[in-house]
């Protein structure tokens, strides 16, 4: 899980040093195997009676020196993201995520195809939402000169490209 803050925000910290701290409850975590809260900048209630629930909090501090060091960094970016919580999906497989996602690419001297597959799996959680404004990073080198979306209808953004830091 990767948290994208806009390069403004370090501006806002600068000028609050004590903001509110962020926290995020993960639902259905029993689901999950191999959790990897970022130990710099993760907080977690371990004594939680709920196995299906898991609370976590952002150590402000740590994070506001991580985005200033990044934002010196670099000061061009117009977002910076930031890994948060690495996990696995538990073996029940493919039909216990709520995203199916298949990614294939193709590399030759003059050109990379790129192809990105999903299907919202309904049935994989108690209460489906609809799912909105889907996003896919990629970093590109050398420009994009075609884009084919077959559906749902697809754009190619490349005035917000996110810098990892």
């Amino acid at each position: 899980m990767v948290l994208s803050f806009p390069a403004g925000i370090t501006r806002h910290f600068a000028n609050n040093p004590t903001p509110a701290v962020l926290t995020f409850r993960v639902l259905n975590y029993n689901r999950l195997e191999h959790v990897l809260p970022n130990p710099q900048l993760l907080c977690c209630d371990t004594t939680q009676s709920d196995a299906n629930t898991k609370e976590f909090w952002v150590n402000m501090p740590n994070l506001m020196t991580h985005l200033k060091k990044v934002s010196e960094q670099k000061p061009q970016a117009t977002y910076y993201n930031v890994d948060m919580l690495k996990y696995q999906v538990s073996a029940q497989g493919i039909q216990s995520t709520p995203l199916n996602l298949a990614v294939s690419w193709r590399c030759d001297p003059a050109s990379t195809d790129l192809r990105i597959d999903y299907k919202y799996n309904t049935e994989a959680m108690t209460t489906p939402v609809a799912l909105n404004n889907v996003q896919f990073l990629v970093p590109v080198d050398g420009g994009v000169t075609k884009l084919q979306a077959v559906l749902p209808p697809a754009v190619w953004n490349a005035k917000d490209i996110v810098e990892d830091p």
